[in-house]
């Protein structure tokens, strides 16, 4: 099959599956209406409800999973655990004086519920009543055995997150995971501390402790990934995450981070065998289909790239890297009309994506579509001035054109917004080509100053420079 007949073909996307299967009582599809009737039949129990209610959430079908909620309330007033899925529910959605409003009714049933005092803290610490949430832990304080401390570590570590105290907000986290090294809450507050006190490296002292006491805690090796990815450690947070899966098989978070993290550091092949364990292990949603074409591409690989594009169109025809991976495909294959058309397609669903948008130029750069090809690198430079890759490719394609004076002012505009010793060894070229040779040459010695490892671009835009004594004695001396 023609890869581009995507273009046009309608793909039937295979359905999402979030029920037990076997199970006729289930409804297959989730309109408000199937999911009234199915909570309002007879042979409804209230573990029925907890299941579905739990799937909904899971799979973020929101209003179906408001629905279960508010009818497992109405049928089973007495279950308070249905009363903190919905006023999670409610938190979750912005509507926190309703979530209140929900933990108040819960409270009335059991007055001395501890999770829901917890929640209700969390809660009214969003609505900045801070001393009603202080008098709350206090009255906590008062009456919680030493098992469950860890409860008023976490209310204290909401509190001081909404106060925006920090430092404090961590000290409690910590203390909270230490008292309960099994809880989620726990450590998912840790996560948060860390990134807002900025105490990375204490943390990977901690986790390491934690790690120590328990080797097979997941959830300690996947925050540990976290600490040392955020101070640049990346080779040990794809460890830590590594061994995060391997503790619990079914932990999809640290299974799709690890590959992320592989496909931003460019370790191709690592990602891809990380994203074949996902497909192996779990339902793929089509990300895993998009990452791995990603980094077949960067292998040149097309052929597994198109396979994988081929099943991404199965799962999720509206994916929004479909097309722009397909442009890609075609880009690779030296098909720069079919390329444009897949890029502009990806366009029409995000218009203003600077990366398919400079994709686009490089296509139109390469039939010869100058007007296209400049004013598509100028937009993607206006989206993404950041991007060293969006002023290297358009000076490149100014100075290939004979432009350098162009291209000199691309590349003194984009010392304002970027740096790159790519750019430097680009503006040195243009120097050249403008016959500025003494600045020209000042700019490739303080290039190769800074990194040689670019040193082969230089010459595969300037090839003459093998021969001009002047520069190699200028390379020859920094080598």
């Amino acid at each position: 099959m023609d890869l581009f007949a995507i273009f046009t073909a309608r793909t039937e996307k295979i359905p999402e599956r979030f029920m037990p299967k076997n199970d006729e009582r289930r409804p297959t599809s989730f309109s408000l209406e199937d999911i009234s009737d199915f909570c309002s039949a007879a042979t409804t129990t209230n573990a029925d409800l907890l299941e579905i209610l739990l799937a909904l959430k899971e799979s973020y079908l929101i209003d179906e999973a408001v629905e279960v909620a508010e009818k497992a309330v109405e049928l089973y007033p007495y279950e308070t655990e249905f009363y903190l899925h919905l006023s999670a529910l409610k938190y979750n959605d912005g509507l926190y004086r309703q979530s209140l409003d929900v933990l108040d009714s819960a409270l009335l049933i059991n007055p001395c519920q501890s999770e829901i005092e917890v929640f209700k803290i969390k809660v009214l610490s969003k609505l900045e009543r801070y001393d009603e949430a202080q008098e709350l832990i206090d009255e906590l304080s008062t009456r919680l055995m030493r098992s469950e401390w860890s409860l008023l570590y976490i209310a204290q570590a909401y509190l001081c997150q909404a106060t925006g105290e920090h430092s404090s907000m961590y000290f409690y986290a910590k203390q909270a995971v230490s008292h309960a090294p099994e809880s989620e809450e726990a450590y998912e507050l840790l996560g948060r501390a860390v990134e807002l006190s900025k105490e990375y490296h204490d943390a990977i002292n901690f986790l390491n402790d934690c790690i120590d006491e328990d080797p097979y805690s997941h959830l300690a090796w996947y925050h540990l990934a976290l600490a040392h990815a955020s101070v640049g450690n990346y080779d040990r947070a794809i460890l830590a995450y590594e061994y995060a899966f391997i503790a619990n098989p079914d932990f999809l978070r640290a299974y799709i981070e690890c590959a992320e993290l592989c496909t931003e550091l460019g370790y191709w092949r690592k990602s891809i065998l990380v994203n074949m364990d996902i497909q192996e292990k779990f339902e793929d949603n089509g990300d895993c289909n998009a990452q791995m074409a990603k980094c077949y591409l960067h292998l040149r690989m097309v052929e597994p790239a198109e396979a994988c594009l081929l099943e991404l169109a199965k799962l999720d025809a509206d994916h929004d890297e479909l097309y722009f991976l397909l442009g890609d495909c075609f880009f690779v294959k030296k098909n720069w009309n079919k390329a444009i058309l897949a890029y502009e397609k990806a366009l029409e669903a995000d218009p203003e994506h600077d990366e398919y948008i400079f994709r686009l130029a490089r296509a139109y750069a390469k039939i010869g579509k100058s007007g296209q090809a400049v004013q598509n690198f100028k937009l993607a430079i206006d989206l993404g001035p950041e991007q060293d890759e969006y002023w290297f490719g358009f000076a490149k394609y100014l100075i290939k054109r004979g432009k350098a004076i162009n291209a000199l002012h691309i590349l003194e505009q984009a010392d304002e917004h970027t740096f790159s010793p790519k750019l430097d060894y680009l503006k040195s070229i243009a120097l050249l080509r403008c016959n500025k040779r003494k600045e020209g040459l000042e700019f490739l010695s303080a290039a190769l100053e800074e990194d040689q490892g670019h040193l082969n671009l230089f010459y595969k835009y300037m090839p003459e420079a093998k021969e001009d004594r002047q520069i190699q004695s200028i390379v020859n001396y920094w080598a």
